[in-house]
């Protein structure tokens, strides 16, 4: 009766994942036009918002009391430094160490990695899975022309050929990475206009 019951449900879930992933082919291969390269790119990037939008709406109460709790013993903790009796203070900030600061480190943390896995983490992973099965060899061949995206030299002469799985891990980084570093040149252009602001008045 259980097995029954398993069996049918996990058609169901490749039944929706297959319809869905349908779906998403169907947005790509407007792209098509532009060829392989192109439109692996866009789908990679378009993976990458995906979590960053994950991000900011995926969050669990728990995980945000773990935070205030840890970021509260935290706060306490970087006081005792400041005490001038620092034998006093030490032996406090190790007390509270072993009382509660490393147990709310430990609870936050484990609590994000599991937020990071349903935020980052299996978005990632579907998209993976999408190319893999919409643009193996055989369906590059039969769409583009050929099984691979773009050769690249290599120094053993013979050239090195890009598949449509490995352009998407680059992409996925090279997007990360950009991201990265564009929110951190718009947080010290935002930190310059309120210095310059604050100088002006």
């Amino acid at each position: 009766m259980i097995d029954s019951f398993l069996d049918n449900l996990w058609l169901i879930i490749l039944a929706l994942f297959s319809t869905a992933g349908q779906f998403v082919f169907s947005l790509t291969s407007l792209l098509h036009p532009s060829g392989p390269t192109a439109t692996i790119a866009a789908f990679s990037f378009t993976v990458v918002v995906v979590t960053k939008l994950l991000d900011k709406v995926i969050t669990t109460r728990r995980y945000t009391e773990l935070e205030e709790k840890f970021f509260h013993w935290k706060s306490i903790r970087d006081e005792t430094g400041s005490w001038n009796d620092r034998e006093t203070g030490s032996r406090m900030a190790r007390n509270i160490d072993q009382a509660e600061l490393n147990r709310a480190y430990y609870d936050y943390f484990f609590e994000g990695v599991l937020l990071g896995i349903a935020r980052r983490g299996f978005p990632l992973l579907l998209g993976f899975g999408f190319i893999n099965e919409f643009y193996n060899p055989l369906k590059m061949e039969a769409i583009f022309g050929r099984t691979f995206l773009f050769a690249l030299p290599s120094t053993t002469g013979e050239a090195f050929l890009v598949g449509a799985v490995f352009w998407y891990i680059i992409v996925v980084i090279l997007s990360f990475l950009l991201w990265f570093f564009m929110a951190r040149w718009i947080k010290r252009r935002k930190i310059c206009r309120v210095k310059e602001n604050s100088t002006s008045v």
